[in-house]
C-alpha cells in the first residue's frame, strides 16, 4: 500500500556551469503570478528539502535550510497584460550535493515558523499567506526535483506562487459519536472488509492564549478540511486507490493525507520505530456531486481505517505490518490539505486544550 508519494517526479531541470565552485549555491525569482495582496506581499521563504523526506502536502519533512526575502525587496510589472504581479530575487548558498525540492512560501501575515516548536501542531501556512514551489509550468502537478551531483552554481530558478489561502488550518476534535478513537485490530489480515472501521473528524475554532484560529462558520479564514478528488488520467472520474483491495471497497485517491503516527506502546512508553499507517477520506460521507480535481469546504471529514500500516526500517526498507504485527498503542494524527496546511491535532492540541485532546489508541 503506497502511503506517501512525491506528486510528480520528472527529469531535473539544471543550469550547468564551466566554473567549480567550493560550495553550491542557487538563485532565482519569486513569482506571484496572481492574487498580490493589497499592501503587498510580506516577508517571502525559500525552503529547501531533501527529495526523499518532502513537505506538506506529499510528505513531513522539516526543510534542510532556507533563504528569506525583505518586504521591501519586491518589484512589480507594470506592463498592462501582467499588472500587479510582483516578483523578488532570492539566493541560497552552502548547499551540499544532493537531490532537493524547492518551495516559497509568502508569510502575508508574518507568524511563519520553519522548524519544530509552536509549528508541531500550528506551523507551516496560514490563512492569508501564498505558497508555491520551482515546477516545470504553472499547469505542473508537484514540485520540480533540483539535483546537486557536485558544487556548482544553479541560476534562473524560478518559483511560482499562488493566490492567497482563504482558509485556515483544518483544526479538529473527534466526532462526538466517537470522542476518542480506539479501533480494534481483526486477527485476520486478509478480511479488510470485516475490519473496516470509520470515524469522522470535525473542525472546530481555537481559543487559547497561545493560539487563535477562527470557527468554521466564520467569513474570513474559516477553519475548514479541504477535500478533492483526484483525477490524474483525466478521464473525468475520481481515481480509485491505489491498492486494489483497498479500491475494492470504494476507497479514492483523495486529499487530504490523514495519517497515524506511532508514538508509544500500550504501557506508555516512546518507541522508536517509524511506524504509520493512512485513514482513507471515505467518499461515502461526501456530496456525490462534488466534481473531481476540484477543492471542495467542508466541516466534517469522514474517515475509514484499515489495520494495514508500514514500518520503515534503519536500512531504508519497508514491512507492511497487519493482524498481531500491527504495533498497539498511542498514534498521532496527522492531517495535510493539498496546500500543505497541516494539524497534528489531536494529541498537541491536548497541551492547549484539554477537554479537547482526544487520544488515538489502537489495541
Amino acid at each position: 500500500m503506497l502511503l506517501l508519494s512525491l506528486a510528480c517526479y520528472t527529469a531535473p531541470l539544471i543550469e550547468d556551469t564551466s566554473s567549480y565552485p567550493s560550495q553550491a549555491a542557487l538563485s532565482g525569482e519569486i513569482v506571484l503570478a496572481q492574487g498580490t495582496p493589497a499592501g503587498g506581499p510580506g516577508v517571502g521563504h525559500v525552503l529547501l528539502y531533501d527529495l526523499i523526506d518532502p513537505p506538506p502536502p506529499a510528505g513531513v519533512g522539516s526543510p534542510v535550510t532556507f533563504s528569506t526575502v525583505a518586504e521591501d525587496a519586491w518589484s512589480y510589472a507594470t506592463y498592462a497584460d501582467v499588472d500587479g504581479v510582483a516578483s523578488a530575487a532570492w539566493s541560497m548558498t552552502n548547499v551540499p550535493p544532493g537531490d532537493y525540492l524547492i518551495t516559497a512560501l509568502v508569510d502575508n501575515d508574518g507568524d511563519f515558523n520553519p522548524f519544530p516548536g509552536i509549528s508541531d501542531y500550528a506551523g507551516g501556512a496560514t490563512c492569508g499567506d501564498q505558497t508555491g514551489a520551482y515546477v516545470a509550468s504553472a499547469t505542473a502537478t508537484g514540485p520540480l526535483p533540483v539535483q546537486l551531483e557536485r558544487a556548482q552554481n544553479v541560476e534562473e530558478l524560478s518559483l511560482l506562487v499562488g493566490s492567497p489561502l482563504t482558509t485556515e488550518r483544518p483544526a479538529y476534535v473527534m466526532g462526538t459519536e466517537n470522542p476518542s478513537f480506539d479501533p480494534l485490530i481483526a486477527p485476520d489480515p486478509n478480511d479488510l472488509a470485516g475490519t473496516l472501521q470509520t470515524l469522522t473528524l470535525r473542525s472546530t475554532g481555537i481559543e487559547s492564549p497561545l493560539l487563535r484560529l477562527n470557527p468554521p462558520t466564520a467569513q474570513d479564514c474559516p477553519t475548514l478540511f479541504t477535500v478533492m478528488k483526484k483525477d490524474l488520467d483525466g478521464d473525468g472520474v475520481a481515481d480509485p486507490f491505489s491498492d486494489p483491495a483497498v479500491a475494492a471497497l470504494g476507497g479514492l485517491d483523495m486529499w487530504p493525507l490523514v495519517i497515524l503516527s506511532y508514538r508509544r506502546d500500550l504501557d506508555g512508553n516512546p518507541v522508536e520505530e517509524e511506524v504509520i499507517t493512512q485513514l482513507l477520506v471515505s467518499p461515502f460521507g461526501l456530496p456525490d456531486e462534488v466534481p473531481v480535481n476540484t477543492p471542495f469546504a467542508t466541516d466534517t471529514l469522514p474517515l475509514m481505517f484499515l489495520p494495514l500500516a508500514q514500518r520503515t526500517n534503519a536500512d531504508g526498507s519497508v514491512d507492511l505490518l497487519s493482524g498481531d504485527d500491527f504495533p498497539r498503542g498511542e498514534y498521532a494524527l496527522v492531517v495535510i490539505n493539498h496546500t500543505g496546511q497541516l494539524w497534528t491535532t489531536p494529541n498537541s492540541l491536548a497541551e492547549l486544550l484539554p477537554e479537547q485532546g482526544a487520544t488515538v489508541v489502537i489495541r
